[in-house]
């Protein structure tokens, strides 16, 4: 194999051999890491010398673990690589041999998580390549350079979707395959993309903290008891900022900045009104996004009707709940209150109930910032009974996306 093309012995493969070689080890680790500063920390209580060698001890797992997790795990790619093993995803590389034929990245495809992402979704995997494809080294520079040629228009990452759709190039009767799967080349590219976003969602999550705030950002803060019952606590969700209408956001954040405030979301049914108000929640809880002073680690609350017109059937039952909650939400300090589907609380109707009377002044006063989504028919026609719904309450109309949003 041309070694411009291919180095399986490139700095970044043998880093990708090493993190597939560690990564069943690494709980393993944590594991005696743990016993050695337990035992050690015993040890040194016991006026035993020997405590402080465990202590000592412990930095060499704790070494690998932080290498792995930091170097190895995920395989930083080339800047601009121009080689497969620069450019080529670590879980794959670590496994490909010297000089694979196609049935040997065939096979490889067939054990990765992108291989099998194919497979479940296309019907094109490894293990249905490893048929079709040759045995013969000879054909696979052509597969590489095919595949480089992929990865180049999408970020520069060779992933498994790159080679699979690199292979099927490379087969003489490919249409004909396609046809029978009813599948298009433009179906694989964006399986392609849909994968390299999943993959990044997959690391965001990982990389973003699970309590952002301080250890103690709750505690200075009122008890919730009702609230945590009937409203589900969605900045809890790690649900990433997709800024798909940063305009809308910037109009929600500056309606909220003096920490008060009603704003009222309204639009088409799935516009993607309740996806907004995640968005918002996910903001308000990263350290890094840029959002006022006073919103910084607000949490968001949705409120379940279903849930308080189960527990509260008869109005006025309802009515206290409902005051009880909004008064624990106000005294926290630090909660925004979401009533996602608004409209079951404002209109008489099958799995709906009017509490009007009892919401308005809370609304009309805005001392406790609320978010309200509503269906832009289900408002124009409550707004007209109760017309200081209309005049009193910030509207934000949402619109539909486009399509690179809608697959955003």
């Amino acid at each position: 194999m041309d070694l411009d093309m291919f180095n399986t012995k490139s700095t970044r493969a043998v880093h990708a051999r090493y993190g597939i070689a560690l990564m069943p080890w690494r709980n393993a680790l944590i594991v005696i890491i743990v016993i050695f500063l337990g035992l050690g920390a015993t040890l040194i209580a016991l006026g035993q010398p020997s405590g402080w060698i465990l202590v000592g001890l412990f930095a060499i797992p704790a070494m690998i673990v932080r290498w792995y997790d930091r170097r190895l795990k995920n395989v930083p790619r080339v800047a601009n690589g121009r080689r497969v093993d620069d450019v080529l995803d670590g879980d794959i590389l670590g496994v490909l041999p010297d000089q694979p034929t196609p049935q040997d990245i065939a096979k490889v495809l067939m054990q990765s998580r992108g291989g099998m992402f194919f497979s479940a979704r296309f019907g094109i995997g490894g293990g249905f390549l490893q048929q079709l494809v040759s045995n013969d080294r000879a054909d696979t520079p052509a597969i590489f350079k095919e595949a480089l040629a992929i990865a180049a228009q999408h970020g520069g990452r060779m992933s498994a979707g790159v080679l699979v759709l690199a292979m099927v190039r490379q087969l003489s009767g490919k249409d004909t395959l396609l046809g029978h799967l009813q599948l298009e080349e433009d179906d694989l590219l964006r399986g392609i993309e849909w994968y390299h976003h999943l993959d990044e969602l997959v690391k965001y999550h990982e990389s973003r903290s699970k309590q952002p705030g301080g250890i103690g950002r709750d505690w200075s803060f009122g008890w919730i008891p009702n609230l945590s019952r009937f409203g589900v606590n969605i900045s809890m969700s790690q649900s990433p900022s997709l800024s798909l209408r940063q305009e809308t956001m910037a109009m929600l954040l500056r309606s909220f900045e003096n920490g008060r405030g009603v704003v009222n979301i309204v639009g088409k049914t799935g516009v993607g009104k309740t996806e907004i108000v995640y968005e918002l929640a996910s903001k308000l809880m990263d350290p890094k996004s840029d959002v006022p002073h006073k919103l910084r680690f607000q949490q968001v609350f949705m409120l379940d009707a279903s849930k308080l017109l189960t527990a509260a059937s008869a109005r006025g039952q309802l009515e206290s709940l409902v005051q009880t909650i909004l008064s624990e939400a106000y005294v926290a300090k630090n909660i925004i209150i979401c009533l996602d589907n608004a409209q079951l609380f404002f209109e008489e109707a099958v799995g709906s109930v009017d509490i009007s009377a009892v919401l308005m002044p809370i609304l009309e006063a805005g001392r406790l910032p609320m978010i309200l989504t509503m269906d832009e028919q289900k408002f124009l026609s409550i707004s007209k009974r109760i017309p200081s719904l209309a005049t009193s309450i910030k509207r934000l109309s949402i619109r539909e996306t486009d399509e690179e949003g809608t697959l955003k």
